[in-house]
């Protein structure tokens, strides 16, 4: 039986309504793919702009991209995509970016390392988990902030400020200045002598009160720094310790904190002035360090 042309027409109308839907889907698609090439030279070209070197990893810690700048820490090419990072070597001491990894993807967290370089520069080193547009987590993300500058910049103003003070180095009374951690940041020629401390650089960025310090003045320091920071007022004490020749000498400490301009602690002062010929103190057996 042949076909009418009513029937026909028909047909011929439907095939033009499917063509025409199937060309509104292929112009969807090129709309979308076109977006989405623009997103991508958009984030290639972000990545390629920055000056911080970013290593992407997924979960197997492969290397899934990279920017320019990391190629100075990792010998890395565009074929190294897909390939383990535990397959490279880098310009880091002591660095095991798998590990690293791994353990922020187990823990959930942002790690954050100060790393050095073989030939000397320093990085923050900060790894995160990499979260995919649907809020899954599908790998880690590296970035290496260069701040080798900074520390430099930061050394000469601590060399600067410990010269500043060096009046105090012609005053009888032992002067420290710590930091609002408690860190030693300086400390006079007095208590050097005092403490028989041959290299004072060495405790420098360490803990105050020392290591070997009696615990019983170690502890009343420790109040006393607190009481002055708590309260932002002068405090007070007196105690004995033993130098490092194990000679035990009596002092009276003055704590006083320090405030910069915005009001906020920015480092503490503490005097202590030598009164062991008043308290009659004899030397004990000399104590090994």
């Amino acid at each position: 039986m042949g076909i009418s042309v009513e029937e026909l027409q028909c047909l011929n109308e439907e095939y033009i309504s499917i063509n025409e839907q199937y060309l509104s889907v292929i112009a969807e698609l090129r709309l979308r793919l076109d977006e989405l090439s623009d997103s991508h030279d958009d984030m290639k070209n972000f990545l390629d702009s920055t000056n911080i070197a970013t290593l992407f990893l997924d979960r197997d810690m492969c290397v899934r991209r990279f920017t320019p700048k990391a190629t100075e820490i990792i010998p890395l090419v565009i074929m190294d995509s897909g390939r383990s990072i535990t397959h490279f070597s880098s310009n880091l001491i002591d660095v095991n970016f798998a590990k690293c990894g791994e353990m922020v993807l187990n823990d959930l967290i942002v790690k954050e390392d100060e790393v050095i370089s073989r030939d000397g520069a320093t990085y923050v080193m900060r790894t995160q988990p990499y979260y995919t547009i649907n809020n899954t987590i599908d790998g880690v993300v590296m970035t290496f902030e260069d701040i080798s500058e900074r520390k430099k910049a930061d050394i000469k103003l601590k060399a600067s400020e410990r010269k500043r003070l060096s009046w105090l180095d012609l005053s009888p009374a032992c002067t420290k200045i710590l930091d609002p951690d408690y860190n030693l940041q300086y400390m006079s020629k007095a208590g050097i002598d005092d403490l028989n401390v041959e290299d004072v650089s060495e405790f420098y960025g360490r803990p105050y009160p020392f290591y070997f310090y009696p615990d019983g003045f170690k502890n009343k320091m420790i109040e006393s720094l607190d009481r002055a920071v708590e309260t932002g007022e002068v405090v007070t004490q007196e105690g004995s310790l033993f130098n490092l020749k194990g000679i035990e000498l009596w002092y009276f400490s003055t704590i006083v904190p320090v405030n910069d301009a915005q009001g906020k602690l920015d480092y503490i002062m503490v005097v202590s002035i030598n009164v062991t010929d008043l308290k009659g103190a004899t030397p004990i057996t000399a104590i090994s360090v």
